[in-house]
């Protein structure tokens, strides 16, 4: 549950306070350590065979994106999840095969004040009740573009 938007493609520098380095959700964070972490926006997207939604970090407090003429900073007044990737959700869920993934043409940011954890029980067990999104909740969030 949250938004996205499109900005003009490039390798942003990502710097972020949350659970990383590696991409993490609600139900994987434990396996990361909390910190303060800098990296390229390129280094964020997983190419897994099967494109999917990827890159999600968990638990950020505050992050920001600086690029060549422009820079974006993101706070909220709870932990939220954000991921930059090369592709839109719809372009990786239409996508059957990584290699089939067009040339990416813009950057997009996404912000999450909730996701689901791991799994859908398309091929497996069903979420956990606790790994699922609330129905109820709010998040005030502050985004600054320059």
């Amino acid at each position: 549950v949250g938004f996205t938007f499109a900005i003009q493609k490039d390798n942003y520098d990502v710097d972020y306070i949350g659970f990383g380095p590696n991409e993490c959700y609600c139900d994987t964070f434990m396996l990361q350590e909390r910190g303060r972490f800098k990296l390229k926006s390129d280094d964020m997207f997983t190419n897994y065979i099967k494109p999917q939604d990827c890159g999600n970090r968990f638990g950020t407090e505050r992050f920001g994106l600086k690029g060549k003429d422009r820079s974006i900073e993101v706070n909220a007044d709870k932990p939220f999840s954000f991921s930059v990737l090369p592709y839109s959700w719809k372009i990786l869920k239409d996508t059957t095969h990584n290699w089939k993934l067009p040339e990416s043409i813009k950057t997009y940011v996404n912000i999450d004040c909730a996701s689901a954890g791991l799994g859908s029980n398309s091929c497996g067990p069903e979420l956990a009740k606790k790994y699922r999104i609330d129905k109820e909740g709010g998040i005030r969030f502050s985004i600054k573009f320059c």
